[in-house]
């Protein structure tokens, strides 16, 4: 239901593009049936209510998945339960809302079944002694999105949450790719403090330290004097990977994120008028944005999260 072209990227994972398509519609102001997108949204919502495993019998209830995405995997579960749970939230009396209804607690049940041991997740929809940052940030998110819907999450699992996201954090104060890598970013650690904010910790040491890590690691970055030297708050390792290119849209979103939830809204304001500035001027005639990697419907669906952010009408971008 995007109206942009899926697989126009190196990368396709049409189930967390379709959730991000429709968090992004709400996010301007459109709920399933109401609003200029209104009908995408209930296109997009539909589709992903679809997608759910009912059968409590299966090997993973709950699970949302599109067939032949082998991509999204617990990302897109994560971003899908996220936009079920705004829709909910939303637009609940409907008979749609009454359908999101008995999806989204089996949804919830699935990530909080599938937490790992070491309070992470991982790529598949089970417990496994493996464990990933982005992933965890995403399921986080979902749970607290669930929540504020009014689904009843399991306290245990936000803590055990929590608590791997701050043991993922390095002295210096960013946060690391996963526990035990020595990889930390600009991105990962944005969308770690935007986790933490998210689950209600939104000050103490680790929330402090991981903005001033940040609010370096972007001056560093608006430094023209260091744009071709190895930045010392980033492994030269990162910065040779394609990993870093292509998580650009991801780092400005949750940038926005952890930025905006900051007590002093100057900061946020600060960062983004350069930051907005460069996106409006990057948007094609057509109105997307392009990413070689994922195609253009994530780069725009990203973007517009980004631009909408100062707007709250998501409850998770609400301050």
């Amino acid at each position: 239901p995007i109206g942009l072209d899926e697989r126009n990227g190196r990368g396709f994972a049409p189930l967390a593009v379709d959730a991000l398509a429709a968090l992004a519609w709400m996010g301007g102001g459109s709920v399933p049936d109401r609003g200029p997108h209104g009908a995408w949204v209930a296109a997009a919502v539909d589709r992903l209510l679809g997608l759910c495993e009912l059968d409590r019998e299966a090997a993973a209830p709950g699970y949302i998945e599109r067939s032949g995405d082998g991509l999204s995997r617990t990302h897109g579960h994560g971003f899908a339960t996220l936009a079920l749970a705004e829709a909910w939230t939303m637009s609940p009396r409907t008979a749609r809302g009454a359908r999101i209804a008995r999806v989204l607690p089996l949804a919830v049940e699935c990530v909080e079944r599938s937490q790992g041991l070491e309070g992470g997740w991982w790529y598949a929809p089970r417990k496994s002694l493996e464990h990933e940052g982005s992933i965890t940030i995403t399921l986080a998110q979902a749970l607290r999105g669930a929540r504020d819907a009014g689904v009843r999450v399991d306290p245990a699992t936000i803590a055990r949450a929590v608590e791997y996201v701050k043991r993922s954090q390095k002295p210096d104060g960013s946060f690391r790719y996963a526990l035990g890598d020595p990889a930390s970013s600009i991105a990962l650690t944005a969308a770690a403090v935007s986790t933490l904010n998210a689950a209600g910790t939104y000050g103490g040491k680790e929330v402090e330290e991981g903005w001033a890590w940040l609010f370096r690691a972007l001056e560093a970055r608006r430094d023209p004097a260091a744009a071709n030297a190895p930045n010392p708050l980033e492994p030269s390792s990162w910065k040779q990977d394609a990993r870093r290119l292509y998580c650009r849209f991801y780092e400005r979103l949750y940038v926005a994120q952890c930025l905006w939830q900051h007590a002093d809204r100057g900061v946020f304001d600060a960062w983004e008028v350069d930051e907005t500035r460069g996106v409006l001027v990057t948007q094609s005639d057509d109105g997307a944005w392009h990413d070689p990697q994922f195609g253009d419907a994530y780069a725009t669906a990203m973007n517009c999260l980004y631009l909408e952010v100062p707007l709250g009408i998501l409850p998770i971008f609400q301050r």
